[in-house]
């Protein structure tokens, strides 16, 4: 079964499979708006006279003709939930009955991983997907910003500088992008059984998620890649850049978190060291 997603000038079909027996179309209907107040009986009392929030979930895979076109639709839908609509919805047309056609949609409201894409290595030309989407009633949009994802040809590897030392990551990396607008938010109303949809022109969310293991080299590209990263950038930034492979090129972007950098020696493993964790934020140098 496939979904079609659209908005503007994105047009996506995102296949949706996962391991049998696993949620691939979820629907969440909450009613956060709900006041429930103490008072003298045993149970509490409640006023609802708010809309309710209900949110749509897609697990996918991009598994298609050949890997080029799987990553080239990873970034267009990526491309379509990092950017601003003027106040389109995003057209979702679900093949299953309990879904009306008809409902505006947009990225799930408030989060900053309303879209996950997942690149396994070793599976070449296969693209896990988890996306959410938000049902409102109506939009009110903000100017357009349209993004494109900075694109390459070539198969890696894929390097982090600050321009002055650049690391090569070369051993099984696995990558994790997630993608939202956490700055545009939804408004709940007394009028209207779904909330209204705020899209302020305010800055996505756009992060890397990478993980890796050194084995070959490991106290100097250890060394360089600490360095890289307790280096204060100012209002510069690192370069994030797969050289072709995923058929994305260079990002500008910083550490993020408290654990924008982990590396682990582990017994048993002697000359080898594991990289669970590296977190970098897209940003505009």
């Amino acid at each position: 079964m496939n979904i079609n997603l659209s908005r503007g000038s994105f047009d996506v079909d995102l296949p949706i499979r996962g391991e049998s027996g696993s949620p691939v179309v979820t629907t969440d209907v909450g009613a956060p708006e709900v006041r429930v107040s103490a008072s003298g009986t045993l149970d509490p009392v409640s006023i609802d006279q708010r809309s309710r929030v209900l949110t749509d979930g897609f697990r996918g895979v991009f598994q298609g003709a050949t890997p080029s076109e799987d990553y080239d639709n990873a970034i267009e839908l990526a491309d379509m939930i990092k950017s601003n609509g003027d106040g389109d919805p995003i057209d979702a047309t679900i093949p299953l009955p309990e879904y009306e056609s008809g409902v505006l949609r947009v990225p799930a409201a408030g989060q900053e991983q309303a879209l996950q894409i997942v690149y396994n290595p070793g599976q070449r030309g296969f693209v896990e997907i988890d996306l959410g989407l938000t049902r409102v009633g109506r939009i009110n949009g903000g100017a357009q910003q349209e993004y494109n994802t900075p694109t390459a040809t070539g198969t890696g590897p894929i390097q982090i500088s600050d321009g002055l030392e650049t690391v090569d990551l070369t051993t099984d990396v696995q990558v994790t992008r997630n993608v939202g607008r956490p700055n545009s938010e939804i408004k709940a109303t007394s009028a209207e059984r779904l909330p209204y949809y705020v899209e302020h022109q305010k800055s996505a969310y756009d992060q890397f998620e990478l993980a890796f293991k050194f084995t070959s080299g490991v106290d100097t590209d250890l060394t360089a890649l600490r360095d890289i990263f307790t280096r204060q950038l100012g209002s510069d930034s690192l370069t994030l850049d797969f050289n072709g492979l995923y058929n994305m090129g260079a990002f500008n972007v910083i550490p993020d978190g408290s654990q924008a950098l982990r590396y682990v020696r582990q017994s048993g493993e002697q000359g080898t060291s594991t990289i669970p964790t590296i977190n970098l934020r897209v940003v505009t140098n």
